[in-house]
């Protein structure tokens, strides 16, 4: 039911979340299509964020209802600590992309102005 898929949007997270580390590393490798892998790392992080939105709402509003059995308010409860967790590593991996994308972009502009200062 429902609480299968919002277990299984956790994982999708976690997923993302590796995903993204796996490309950090790829990023440092000599070599390495950059243009293409940050291109990835969007699609990651788009997709990863999305998702770790519409968990956290879901999760949100479940855990408002008043009617819920015993059983499954645990259930949820459990999941948001899940999420909770699954979705600060995502943003831990976010933010070392973010700090790597703009450490690739200084260095691509100073390639650029190095290369253009050397044809003049």
């Amino acid at each position: 039911g429902e609480l299968d898929q919002c277990a299984d949007g956790i994982s999708q997270i976690e997923r993302h979340a590796e995903q993204l580390g796996k490309y950090v590393k790829d990023l440092d490798k000599r070599g390495a299509n950059i243009p293409q892998l940050l291109r990835k790392v969007e699609e990651e992080m788009d997709s990863g964020r999305y998702l770790t939105e519409e968990t956290g709402k879901y999760l949100k509003g479940r855990l408002r209802e008043t009617d819920l059995s015993k059983m499954t308010r645990h259930r949820l409860e459990k999941l948001a600590r899940q999420f909770e967790a699954t979705g600060g590593r995502f943003e831990a991996v976010s933010r070392t992309v973010l700090e790597k994308q703009r450490q690739l972009s200084g260095t691509l502009a100073d390639q650029e102005r190095g290369e253009a200062g050397g044809a003049a």
